[in-house]
């Protein structure tokens, strides 16, 4: 069914005057004075031209992982009447009649203290909102398949705290990934200000039926992509070296992003890293190929990206993604290819459980995969995913009328009007 752009608008209006009559204003993105609040990112810019800039520069960049780009993309493509995107920590004047929109990773992590965010943080005083904040658990990757709570440093619990109270109202204003970090909120008193939201990915596609449309596209893979992780990641070596095996098998691709040494292998510079890395790399990916095949290896199958939709495009090429990385899997089914999460952490686990995306605990496989399996470990129930995806669809629109967040038109209520939609579908049968 097609929906004209003038249904959709229509939509708009009826919708936040009904749905959400309880907000503060009900026209979500107006100040009083009648302006448009314009929304502040802090994070990175969403695409990186990677001409002339040395492999450090490109690290900073990208923040260590060009994973990172994938949400900074949906942040950036979900929020209307950007003002401009800062990095965290900068100096730059914010007006007060903007809104900060934080554009957050797993920062509620044992490793990393807040204090330099925390003390930047009350320097503002403007509203402020996180989307796809996330906690990180300290179990070894790829062997647990449960999680404790982290122990969070003194600097990032005051810096969430100082968070809370940048709400513009007495809403939730940290959208978080998943309960787990939900969970950690709630131990520290601020439950009441967090909403389970997923990442903003899962909304870059705008179809309203995309499960549908991925499942469409299920079959036995001739060709596949492999979501490579990183050396560091020992308990994985197995599985990483299974997956190598498969692309190799149907001709497919080895796509890097994290950290540095990595998106230079996917970029052709195998051989200009140290002997040592050569080594660790070559060893955790493909150990049963001479290190001189791997480098050829290398140059036939790595790929790295720097924007989000040449990631997705070239990921049309193939009939199933399968690896380690969250956001390089979220790519592909943005893309309409079926793709599988190997989740070797809590922040990987919740992603998948909260967004329904399919996925296998690494510790359950640790031994390695054949291509023979994957089908098998897929469990895409298409559906479901649509219709949970809508769920998260109208609770990030209610999340952002409640923040006087203005999000695009075409992006945010395309799953709203399609739930809408299928509920007056269903009452016209009941």
């Amino acid at each position: 069914m097609k929906i004209s752009s003038a249904k959709w608008y229509r939509h708009l209006k009826n919708t936040i005057a009904s749905r959400y009559a309880t907000i503060d204003y009900k026209e979500y993105c107006i100040m009083p004075n009648g302006n448009k609040r314009k929304a502040v990112i802090f994070g990175l810019n969403p695409s990186v031209n990677i001409e002339g800039l040395s492999w450090d520069e490109i690290r900073n960049k990208v923040g260590g992982n060009t994973g990172n780009l994938v949400f900074s993309y949906a942040i950036d493509d979900l929020i209307e009447n950007k003002l401009k995107t800062l990095p965290y920590g900068s100096g730059d004047f914010v007006p007060d009649s903007s809104i900060g929109v934080m554009a957050c990773a797993n920062l509620l992590n044992s490793k990393v203290d807040m204090e330099y965010e925390w003390e930047w943080l009350k320097k503002y005083d403007v509203p402020m909102v996180t989307l796809g904040l996330g906690a990180q658990s300290n179990e070894a990757y790829g062997k647990a398949t449960s999680f404790s709570m982290p122990k969070l440093p003194g600097g990032t619990i005051g810096w969430i705290k100082e968070l809370s109270r940048h709400a513009l109202f007495s809403k939730p204003n940290i959208g978080v990934r998943g309960q787990f970090s939900f969970s950690v909120l709630e131990r520290l008193g601020l439950g009441e200000r967090a909403e389970v939201l997923g990442c903003p990915s899962l909304f870059i596609n705008k179809s309203f039926n995309l499960g549908k449309e991925i499942a469409k596209n299920i079959k036995e893979p001739k060709k596949i992509a492999f979501a490579a992780g990183n050396m560091y990641w020992r308990g994985l070596a197995a599985i990483e070296n299974s997956l190598s095996e498969i692309i190799t098998e149907c001709d497919g691709a080895f796509v890097t992003c994290c950290d540095v040494k990595m998106m230079r292998v996917g970029h052709g510079e195998f051989d200009l890293l140290s002997e040592k890395h050569q080594s660790k790399i070559h060893r955790h990916f493909y150990k049963n190929i001479s290190r001189q095949a791997f480098s050829e290896w290398t140059k036939k199958r790595g790929h790295v990206f720097f924007d989000v939709p040449s990631w997705m495009n070239f990921y049309k090429n193939f009939d199933f993604v399968v690896g380690p990385r969250i956001h390089g899997i979220m790519v592909a089914l943005q893309a309409g290819v079926p793709a599988m999460c190997i989740a070797v952490d809590s922040r990987t686990k919740e992603l998948c459980e909260t967004m329904l995306v399919p996925y296998v605990m690494a510790a359950d496989i640790r031994s390695g995969i054949t291509r023979k399996d994957l089908m098998r470990l897929f469990k895409f129930d298409p559906d479901a995913f649509d219709l949970n995806r809508r769920r998260l669809a109208t609770k990030l629109l209610e999340f952002a009328g409640n923040n006087g967040l203005s999000l695009s038109l075409s992006l945010s209520l395309s799953l709203s009007l399609s739930l809408s939609l299928s509920q007056t579908e269903k009452g016209k049968h009941s």
